[in-house]
């Protein structure tokens, strides 16, 4: 089943899909909502793939897109942290977007469909809890994209199951490297920490996998007949305080450091976020519902799933990190150039 789908093809993660499947010999089409936004993406033109118009909020566009296609790479998804109404513009978005790409695949006839939700579907643990797996699910979540992550999975599955969809979902950890077109959460995490606007660390931890791997493991688990179910892909989980620690080591010029705040100061950080966002514009980093989801938690995961099952594994952090951190310096988050 050589003939597949990426839908989400300018995101950091859609673009690596759609890359790592050209490599391995596919005929790769990828979406855009919009096409005339293709010039501010160079790279995807490079990598020789067709690009088609198409929006998952519109089934009819999804449908045409899939057309022909024998697998389909479900990638895109809304992530807003200044939406003013966040359900609106980030969880209602995410669970539509969900059931018309799944019902256009349905009637397109893919044969094989490989869903991207995430770790945060899954949840966080306490201090001293083991780490969760595919069985756990954070259908409690308070923070709006963690929300919608968690409900349209749970979406998904139902309408596989109603629609006889052959589905697998994975779940990649927060994504670190190279070859971003334009900057992710996590990138501007890295970016504003390099320029003083992360001064010091939150008592958070956090679970990270390479751009690159999160890739693979889609592909796995596409080309493994036997693969079903949920799949976590994520590495290790690091701390903000060993995040912003080893920024400063491979940057020494950083203005960060990896000095923890007390949880009572961490508690008012979206305060001078959203203050920092209205006077300067910077990302928003830190709002008060990721520090009513985060604060004090870890996200401990286990992939023996994929490890065992598919035989995948996760480079190191520092790797991921400092290659991440070269193409910011390449790029000076431009538009890359392939």
């Amino acid at each position: 089943m050589k003939r597949v789908l990426v839908n989400g093809i300018t995101g950091h993660l859609g673009y690596a899909i759609a890359k790592l499947l050209k490599i391995k010999g596919y005929e790769v089409r990828g979406t855009m909502r919009r096409l005339s936004r293709l010039s501010n993406f160079p790279h995807l033109q490079k990598l020789g793939i067709e690009i088609v118009e198409a929006d998952n909020l519109d089934q009819v566009s999804m449908e045409r897109a899939l057309s022909g296609m024998e697998g389909f790479f479900q990638v895109a998804a809304v992530f807003d942290m200044t939406a003013k109404d966040p359900v609106k513009s980030v969880v209602d978005p995410n669970l539509l977007g969900t059931e018309r790409a799944l019902h256009a695949a349905a009637a397109a006839g893919v044969k094989r469909v490989v869903y991207t939700s995430s770790i945060t579907a899954v949840g966080t643990t306490r201090p001293g809890q083991s780490p969760k797996d595919e069985d756990d699910w954070n259908l409690n979540a308070v923070e709006p994209y963690t929300r919608s992550k968690a409900l349209s999975e749970r979406r998904a599955w139902e309408l596989a199951e109603e629609l006889h969809l052959n589905l697998v979902s994975v779940l990649p950890g927060n994504m670190l490297g190279p070859d971003f077109a334009e900057p992710t959460p996590n990138i501007d995490f890295i970016v504003n920490a390099l320029n003083g606007k992360i001064p010091v660390a939150l008592p958070m931890s956090l679970s990270y996998v390479d751009v690159r791997d999160a890739a693979d493991a889609h592909i796995r688990v596409y080309e493994h007949r036997e693969a079903s179910g949920r799949y976590i892909a994520t590495g290790e989980t690091w701390s903000f305080s060993k995040m912003l620690g080893e920024i400063k080591r491979l940057r020494p010029k950083a203005k960060t450091s990896d000095k923890v705040v007390p949880i009572a100061f961490a508690r008012l950080m979206p305060f001078f976020d959203a203050t920092l966002h209205r006077i300067t514009g910077a990302p928003r980093v830190i709002t008060s519902a990721t520090i009513k989801e985060y604060l004090g938690m870890k996200q401990l995961f286990a992939s023996k799933r994929l490890q065992e099952g598919m035989g995948w594994q996760a480079r190191p952090i520092q790797e991921s990190l400092a290659d991440t951190l070269e193409w910011i310096d390449q790029i000076a988050l431009k538009t890359p150039n392939g």
